[in-house]
């Protein structure tokens, strides 16, 4: 009888157990989804100066090659927005001016806050800025 009483006991924890655990819901949250691994991210490049004949502008695009646009001086600032751009891609963006005494800034803005940027003074001057999201 002494057995009996003990086994009835022993299943009767095991079950209890068992039972709690089956309705506990989780409640925790995973902190490190983030959409933009699905989504990928914003990236913005622009370029703006002072100077008379226009600039030559290289940038990489989301495929992984580059792209060259000759930029007229009346079109700046000029910028290039590109989405979907996923983590670990290289941004970069390089611009040189086409004359003398000139001023030039290019920026790399992700998800719009400015990232990268670089300035550069001077005849034929350029300025290069590049990074890896």
């Amino acid at each position: 009888m002494k057995k009996t009483t003990i086994l009835l006991i022993a299943l009767m924890v095991i079950s209890v157990g068992f039972l709690s655990g089956c309705n506990q819901q989780s409640t925790e949250i995973e902190d490190d989804f983030d959409i933009h691994e699905i989504t990928g991210y914003d990236v913005e490049y622009r370029v703006s100066g002072i100077l008379d004949d226009g600039v030559s502008v290289t940038y990489a695009n989301r495929q992984g090659g580059t792209e060259q646009r000759e930029v007229p001086e009346s079109f700046l600032p000029w910028t290039r927005s590109l989405w979907g751009m996923m983590k670990g891609d290289f941004v970069y963006i390089s611009a040189q001016a086409n004359g003398w005494c000139a001023s030039l800034t290019v920026e790399i803005y992700l998800e719009g806050v400015e990232v990268r940027s670089s300035t550069s003074h001077g005849d034929y001057c350029i300025a290069t800025a590049s990074g890896t999201i």
